[in-house]
């Protein structure tokens, strides 16, 4: 996945795309402009400190930011090594009190869009106001070859729910780190952002609206309604694992979709709409998704209250190329921009 995602915007740099073709829709939500309010969502976790473990690397510190290892345990299975929460921590060398911004990983896919979006909140970021927890995702959350190989409905039901629990104790854990962040003197716990791509940008959805402490939240090539993505996507693992159980089981798409919504709900941020201030939060998406089906962008974009909407007009991997140098870094400069306006 990580290969094919630099080859891919590899060949629209070097195809001469130097002018974006987008369609902006700005925030014109009616929705009260409030901060969210947690209810009873099924995220909830009881409060202790968390077992941090620090370690400087000098080695990646840059001029203005320090670069700090950290590593915790998963509040439940999370299927990363040693089922840990990893990361790099960047605080800014400047003094007092700054905004943060969690930056979540692809997991178990590519680096790419999230290290350059760290980089460019701060060594690219003149004003060096934010510091960023960038975490790891080395090892996929869904288990597709093992979905694949699921011989009987309830087996394949039960590999999606353990998926759907790796995701809820992410976003636990998610929460679990503000609490930490809130103990940091260097940190102004209350400017606090999040940032998801593909799979992530789902994660950061349901973390921005059951985590009240969040305050502004971006979603990059995302959306809602896992069930319909499992039903659509055509990268390879999930592709490979959607044919397999159709023809083992002799389901549609549609069927397969009508199976996995019961048992995916809790991880769908179409529910949580409600905990969502439209005018702190960005969809950014990619037209001709071929990953994301527009119905599922579309829910997100109005159970959130319609906030602002940049449609990038490539498939979903070209999308992401819009975050390189040769095109002027468009996507991560225009999430930095937003974490200034609203944070």
């Amino acid at each position: 996945m990580k290969k094919r995602l630099f080859l891919s915007c590899l060949v629209l740099i070097l195809a001469g795309c130097v002018s974006l073709d987008r369609e902006h829709i700005k925030s014109h939500s009616k929705k009260p402009m409030r901060p969210p309010v947690l209810n009873q969502t099924g995220y909830e976790y009881v409060e202790t400190p968390i077992a941090m473990r620090l370690i400087r690397q000098t080695s990646r510190d840059s001029e203005h930011y320090t670069s700090t290892f950290f590593s915790f345990p998963s509040y439940g299975e999370n299927n990363q090594e040693g089922n840990l929460v990893t990361g790099e921590y960047l605080a800014s060398r400047e003094p007092g009190k700054k905004k943060l911004v969690i930056v979540l990983p692809i997991w178990g896919a590519s680096d790419f869009p999230p290290s350059l979006m760290a980089k460019e909140l701060t060594d690219w970021n003149h004003w060096l106001d934010t510091n960023v927890l960038y975490l790891d995702g080395r090892v996929d959350l869904f288990d597709w070859p093992a979905m694949e190989r699921s011989l009987t409905e309830s087996v394949l039901l039960r590999e999606i729910e353990s998926s759907v629990a790796r995701v809820k104790n992410t976003v636990i854990d998610i929460r679990r780190l503000i609490d930490w962040a809130e103990s940091r003197p260097e940190i102004d716990s209350r400017r606090i952002g999040i940032v998801g791509f593909s799979i992530s940008a789902v994660v950061a959805s349901v973390a921005s609206a059951v985590e009240p402490r969040i305050k502004v939240g971006v979603s990059v090539m995302g959306g809602g309604n896992f069930h319909e993505i499992m039903g659509f996507c055509s990268a390879s693992d999930v592709l490979a694992a959607r044919q397999a159980i159709l023809k083992r089981f002799g389901w549609s798409a549609k069927e397969l979709e009508a199976k996995v919504e019961p048992a995916s709900r809790l991880i769908n941020p179409v529910r949580y709409g409600a905990g969502i201030n439209p005018g702190r939060f960005l969809i950014i998406e990619s037209a001709d998704d071929q990953y994301i089906p527009h119905s599922a962008r579309d829910d997100l974009w109005e159970a959130f209250g319609r906030p602002e909407r940049l449609m990038l007009k490539y498939n979903h991997r070209m999308a992401f190329a819009t975050m390189t140098p040769a095109l002027l870094n468009f996507t991560d400069r225009t999430i930095t921009n937003f974490f200034r306006e609203k944070l």
